[in-house]
């Protein structure tokens, strides 16, 4: 992947690389649904991802996903229920 990143001057946000940061730093980042729209919830970390790739179940990958600044819009607090969601994953096996 040869697309540059944006610079921290343009974005506002630090870039740290992936290897300088410990696991308790990287968040988990969960896709939920709100207002219909896709939104990445991050817990148990404060560090994201600067860019993301997708792929399918073969692994190719299909897209990418780059990190811009906040927008200022605060959307309503996603509740995540941990538990709930380890049942419907096991349920669903």
């Amino acid at each position: 992947m040869s697309e540059k990143l944006p610079s921290t001057e343009e974005t506002g946000l630090v870039l740290i690389p992936a290897e300088k940061t410990t696991p308790e730093e990287q968040a988990t980042l969960s896709v939920y649904h709100q207002d219909g729209a896709p939104v990445l919830v991050i817990t148990n970390g404060t560090h994201l991802p600067a860019r993301l790739t997708v792929t399918n179940a073969t692994g190719a990958t299909v897209a990418t996903y780059t990190v811009d600044p906040p927008t200022g819009k605060r959307l309503k607090p996603i509740v995540v229920d941990i538990v709930a969601e380890i049942n419907v994953a096991v349920d669903s096996m």
